[in-house]
Parts: structure tokens; sequence; C-alpha cells
């Protein structure tokens, strides 16, 4: 048994009846996310779904086989920068996306015609700055990550949020650094929030223990040397970031409450890593770069279990919650890999 490409969906396929935005050319896959839930008026039971967003401001819709269930324009003016999707306490299942000038929508998969649900904008920030005419520079939200009911959102600005299922604001911290990356790991009373970005040389790590802060900075617990991308695992014992010098991907394991030791690197593709993501399961991470590769890692040893072409490059990926890979690229391209016989 082994990994393998199973599926490509078709990015020709476009919608003529979600409104009135009509998708010509497909632009690339910047954000992808499955989950299980009813996702569709048809189905009685819980489905998985894929949702894929683009930098031309669509997202679309497919099923576990990939094929095509609708697509509808998402951000009017600026391409979606990351999806993200979630259940609440209702069990009723929520989509997520973010673009630029600080906007984050709410959608619902399951609704027969209005999809869209509900609107937010991020909070003014220290960092924030102003235009030469007097407007205010709105930051770019660039990261939405769900977790236990809630929706972290992060920006270039470097504010972090933290949102009810209905889009309502609980807090908001400043890390006073740019978010590409955003990531929540711990128990419930011993929280962490993972940052990191291109252009800085350390992952933030930030200590999200209820306290009295004022002004509303992110309490530093530690920081580890690394850049974009990054993903941790659920209970945040293992981090895995990108290398400063080269295409590896570092991966952290917590020692202590507070420390973090380098245990191994994960060496394999030939260009820029541009995404990585954790099993459901913890057991192993897959990576994908503009070397056009998937690489599916064994997280015990560090030992790569497969490397799978999947288009020109890889902007991003995700695990579904049957231990399958996702994947987007250059024009909509959506692959599926799983292991398989």
């Amino acid at each position: 048994m082994g990994w393998g490409k199973v599926l490509d969906n078709d990015p020709s396929e476009k919608s003529t009846t979600w409104g009135k935005d009509i998708r010509t050319e497909p632009g690339d896959v910047t954000s992808v996310a499955a989950c299980r839930g009813k996702v569709t008026t048809y189905d009685e039971d819980e489905v998985v779904a894929v949702f894929a967003g683009s930098d031309d401001g669509f997202i679309a819709m497919y099923n576990s086989e990939l094929c095509f269930e609708k697509d509808w324009k998402a951000h009017k003016d600026f391409g979606v920068n990351c999806v993200a999707v979630g259940k609440d306490s209702k069990d009723t299942t929520w989509l997520y996306s973010c673009s630029a000038f600080g906007e984050i929508k709410q959608w619902w998969p399951a609704a027969l015609e209005l999809i869209y649900q509900n609107c937010a904008d991020t909070p003014s920030s220290e960092s924030k700055g102003f235009t030469s005419a007097g407007g205010r520079i709105d930051s770019a939200v660039k990261q939405l990550f769900w977790r236990n009911e809630y929706l972290y959102s992060g920006d270039d600005a470097g504010q972090l949020c933290k949102w009810d299922a209905g889009l309502s604001l609980q807090w908001y911290k400043n890390t006073y650094s740019d978010i590409a990356s955003l990531a929540l790991g711990g128990e419930e009373d011993n929280e962490f929030v993972f940052t990191a970005n291109l252009v800085q040389s350390q992952v933030i790590i930030g200590d999200l223990k209820p306290r009295k802060n004022a002004d509303n900075s992110l309490v530093i617990s530690n920081m580890v040397p690394g850049k974009s991308p990054m993903a941790v695992d659920s209970s945040a014992e293992i981090l895995l970031c990108g290398d400063l010098m080269d295409n590896s991907i570092q991966l952290f394991k917590r020692k202590s409450s507070h420390g973090w030791e380098l245990k191994l690197r994960l060496e394999g593709h030939e260009d820029t890593v541009s995404c990585v993501a954790i099993s459901p399961d913890q057991t192993h991470a897959a990576t994908g770069g503009w070397d056009g590769n998937i690489i599916v890692w064994n997280l015990a040893g560090g030992n790569q279990e497969a490397k799978i072409k999947c288009g020109e490059y890889v902007n991003c990926v995700c695990w579904g919650p049957d231990g399958e890979i996702y994947a987007g690229g250059r024009g909509g391209s959506v692959v599926k890999t799983m292991k398989i016989d």
C-alpha cells in the first residue's frame, strides 16, 4: 500500500446560477479546506465537501470525488487569501473566507440559494496606518483557523482576532508582525497560538491563558528560528516550519511548557515549500511546493513516504476527514491523493 494521486478536478466547470458574476478563466487556488458535514440540501447524511478559494475572488465547492457542486464570487475586488470550515455548537457547518481590507465573510454551504450569511471587519490596530489623503489603510486578512467552535484570524499588520461562529468579536491581540501562517494547539486551559511569515526569522509562540493585559499585546511564550509555512499538531507538541536557508521543513518538539527542541529536518523539495499541514491523527504531514510536488512525511521518524507530482506548482494543501490530502495550484486545479492498494 502506498500513496498516489487518485483524482483531479475539472477547473473549467463553473456555475451559471450562483450570483451575478460568472467565472471565465479560473484563478490560481490559494487555499483549500475539507470537512464532513451537512453541506448540501439534497443529502440527509453528512458528506465530505472540499472548498477551494482562488486569487480571482471565487470559491468553488466539490464533493469528495472532486465533482463540481457550485462556485460563487466571494470577494468582489480582491482574491481569496484563506478559507476555513467548521461546525458550531448546533452542528451547523460554516465556511469562512478572508481577503484584503480587513474583510472576513461567513457562508452557509447547505443553503439552497442564499449562501452568504455574514460579514465582519477586523478592528483597527495600532500598527495600521493612514494614506496621504487621510484614509485608513486596512490590513489584509491573510489567515483563518478554526478550533473548538471559534474562528481565529491573522492579518498583515500582526493583529490576531478570535470570533465566535457568527463572527462576533471575542478579543483581539497585537503581535506587531505579519501573520502569514497561523495555528493553535494545546489544552483548553493551556492554549498556544503560533504565527510566522516569510520576512522575519522567528516563529512567534503566544500564550493564550486568560490574563489582564490592558494594551492587548500578545503574551509571548517563546520564539523559534523559522518562517512560513507553518503547522502545529492539536496538542501543541509538534511544530513544523520552513527553514531560513533552504527548502527544508524543520520539526520542533515541545520539551517543556515553554521550551522547544529541533529534532528533524524534512528534506525533499527541489524548490520553495509553499504549504504544510499535519494529519488529523497527528502521525503524518503533507507539504507542497513550487516544484509541483506533494510530499507525505511520517512524523515519527521524519522519513518520506511518498513524493507525488501534482502540477506545475502547489500553493496549498489540507487533510480531509478520512486521511486523504487535497492540494490546490495553478488555474483552479485541485487534486486528491490518498493511500491506495
